[in-house]
């Protein structure tokens, strides 16, 4: 895959696409809950499903678009 210059426009597309992602996983995993006899290894995947990482990529991102020096 070719690299690609950091650029404000480029790392507030990602944040949109992380923030959709949470979104759409949260209620994914809502759905999920509410279904009765799933496969106990699904519940499981489940439980160890860590959403928090879509968060802490969001932060990261928010932490580049907080600084100035951009590349062109």
């Amino acid at each position: 895959m070719a690299r690609i210059n950091k650029t404000q426009g480029r790392l507030m597309e990602v944040w949109n696409d992380l923030d959709e992602a949470y979104e759409r996983m949260e209620r994914s995993l809502e759905k999920l809950s509410a279904m009765s006899n799933l496969s106990d290894e699904l519940e499981q995947e489940m439980i160890n499903f860590d959403i928090s990482a879509i968060s802490s990529l969001k932060q990261h991102v928010e932490m580049l678009l907080g600084n100035e020096a951009f590349e062109v």
